[in-house]
């Protein structure tokens, strides 16, 4: 596609200018971060220049409940961050996407994962944005999950709850790459401390790698590292909960305990 980029600001005026040359854009994406005014007098300019123009508003979640508001000013789709590729495309084709869908339009229900004690899961993620919406995706599910913010944060969680202070967990999800400690460093220090406490009997929960990288490269470092599997971003709910109950099928008897 060829894309234009700017400001807000500046935004109005290169539609105009686009619809003049006679090649008016065929999609909008404007950012929300600036005010719902100034995403609105965008709107109303630029359907003004080409009435059949799509406009797409990138909201925060924190702002998901405005999506109403966008749709009644006459936005025609929104987007929560993170933003997907392919939801971008869906919506910029006029196509509802599975992670974003149209204003108005009820979210589909995501599915629960049937197990008789809800899964205790540990999320590992530095991104504000990331984690708000992982946890609000598992717990959705019926998963209960605590969370930190870099690898230092998980090691700690993971002592605290060997020494009965807090309840154990069932998985880990890890981010691989964080400020403080890192996903693959805090991994080996985890495997570490379980191999400690192997006389007790107690399996060390499988941790699965978060990564925004697909390539064999990155998934071989991560289980070089000691992780169990592999989840790339930007991944959807179906695939988040597709590891969680994967893995969270097997109970801790059947698990393998760590390894001196």
């Amino acid at each position: 596609m060829a894309v234009a980029e700017g400001d807000v600001a500046a935004a109005s005026a290169m539609a105009e200018a686009a619809a003049r040359d006679g090649a008016p854009f065929a999609g909008i994406i404007v950012d929300a971060a600036r005010g719902r005014a100034a995403a609105c007098d965008l709107l109303l300019r630029a359907k003004a220049a080409a009435a059949t123009v799509r406009t797409i508003v990138v909201l925060d979640p924190a702002a998901a409940a405005d999506c109403g508001k966008f749709r009644d000013a006459g936005f025609d789709a929104c987007l929560l961050r993170p933003v997907r590729p392919c939801s971008v495309l869906a919506l910029l084709a006029g196509r509802a996407a599975d992670s974003a869908p149209a204003l108005g339009a009820s979210a589909p229900q995501r599915p629960r994962l049937a197990r008789p004690k809800p899964p205790s899961l540990l999320l590992v993620e530095d991104d504000e944005v990331n984690r708000l919406l992982t946890r609000r995706v598992l717990e959705k599910a019926g998963c209960e999950v605590r969370v930190a913010v870099n690898g230092r944060e998980a090691v700690a969680c993971v002592r605290r709850a060997l020494l009965g202070h807090e309840p154990g967990f069932d998985l880990i999800l890890m981010d691989a790459h964080m400020p403080v400690l890192d996903g693959l460093e805090a991994t080996r220090c985890i495997k570490e401390i379980y191999a400690q406490w192997c006389d007790r009997g107690l399996p060390c929960p499988p941790i699965i790698a978060v990564t925004a990288s697909a390539f064999d490269d990155d998934r071989r470092r991560c289980m070089a590292a000691g992780m169990d599997d592999h989840l790339a971003k930007p991944f959807d709910a179906e695939a988040l909960l597709g590891v969680v109950d994967r893995w969270c099928g097997a109970t801790a008897a059947q698990r393998a305990p760590c390894a001196r």
